[in-house]
């Protein structure tokens, strides 16, 4: 079972106003103060990437590079030990040791699809590293410049190219699970559904070796996702804010500090290249709560960890999604709502003090991926 493919948007709309363009700058401003003073300024400092890599975009009709960001596990053998970030073609896990082929954690930030940057994440990555996995970090285009469903499809176009590529890169890619906050989380369903609907339109095409990427390997990818972990996720787009607010009133006095009419803006950017008077927000593109039984079943990989946020707008939305979840049968389900935290709560600079509650979630959300890889 299936769900319509979106169709990329060739440019963004001009319906978001000079004020509004200049509200996002704003905000993404504040975001990236946020994020630098986390990651230089707030310890213990997460290490830095190993290496990146840039590969095209072949699904948005908005043509394109699409970056990488590679952590790899420090046992893993490389053929030179780099200093600094580089590309590729001088650093990579050396792929003729068949016995270091280790599981791979693909990854998308937050960020509202508006700002964020893959190294955000930098101390999840440092987790999964720790524990032997490679870790791969995806710089998605972003809106409004690259509205939906660009972002989407990029997030896919790196599972396929990480599929392709897994034994070069010393990956096994039997073992391939997709993790996500915010936004991220959103896509790591979304991206499942998206991927299954891609290789579907590649089977009916009889065109699986897409320029020679994925060759016999393209009709497997979708059963190799292995697990799945999210953080906080929005999984409903047909609700508004006001609507979570209301049934959630703790959540609103909580973020009072979130501007409602940034929020807004957000919803407003991620979906302003879209044709909005005919925008299904029921898809399950766009709301992966609401995803017919079928595509639950077919399109999600057996193994999911969920993680909400008790004083999060999305809270009741998330847990909703989970309860479906496991009515399904046959998925085995994990996770947790973390008791008095806001929303992207792990996302904020401690300085010195540390973040106690941070690490252990992660280290939970780690305990249950390992599980979900045996």
């Amino acid at each position: 079972m299936a769900a319509s493919s979106p169709s990329s948007s060739s440019s963004a709309s001009p319906s978001l106003s000079l004020g509004d363009r200049i509200a996002l700058v704003v905000a993404c401003l504040v975001a990236w103060l946020s994020e630098f003073l986390d990651l230089r300024f707030s310890s213990p400092i997460p290490p830095k990437p190993s290496f990146e890599r840039s590969i095209p975009a072949t699904i948005s009709r908005q043509k394109g590079v699409i970056r990488l960001v590679f952590y790899t596990p420090t046992s893993t053998p490389t053929v030179t030990q780099p200093s600094e970030i580089t590309q590729p073609d001088n650093i990579y896990p050396a792929a003729s040791e068949a016995s270091y082929l280790r599981p791979a954690v693909i990854n998308f930030h937050g960020g509202g699809w508006i700002f964020g940057t893959p190294r955000m994440d930098a101390r999840w990555a440092h987790r999964i590293t720790q524990h032997g996995y490679h870790f791969i970090s995806v710089d998605y285009r972003l809106a409004p410049n690259h509205p939906y469903p660009t972002p989407l499809e990029d997030c896919v176009d790196a599972i396929l190219w990480v599929h392709a590529h897994a034994e070069e890169y010393g990956i096994d890619r039997q073992r391939i699970a997709l993790s996500g906050f915010s936004a991220g989380g959103n896509m790591v369903f979304a991206a499942a559904f998206r991927l299954c609907e891609e290789l579907r339109l590649r089977s009916s095409k009889k065109d699986l070796d897409v320029g020679g990427d994925m060759g016999t390997n393209a009709e497997r990818t979708e059963s190799s996702l292995r697990a799945i972990i999210s953080f906080y996720p929005l999984v409903n787009r047909t609700l508004t804010d006001e609507e979570r607010y209301t049934v959630d009133p703790l959540a609103r006095k909580k973020e009072q500090y979130i501007p409602r009419p940034l929020l807004n803006l957000f919803a407003k950017a991620y979906i302003c290249g879209s044709d909005r008077e005919h925008l299904d927000l029921n898809s399950p593109f766009l709301s992966p709560g609401l995803a017919s039984d079928g595509l639950l079943r077919d399109c999600l990989p057996d193994k999911i960890a969920m993680f909400t946020c008790e004083w999060d707008r999305l809270r009741n939305e998330g847990e909703t999604f989970r309860e479906r979840l496991l009515s399904l049968g046959g998925k085995k389900i994990g996770g947790r709502v973390i008791k008095e935290t806001i929303h992207a709560w792990d996302r904020l600079p401690t300085f010195h003090r540390g973040n106690p509650k941070m690490d252990e979630m992660y280290e939970e959300a780690v305990g249950y991926l390992k599980d979900f890889m045996d």
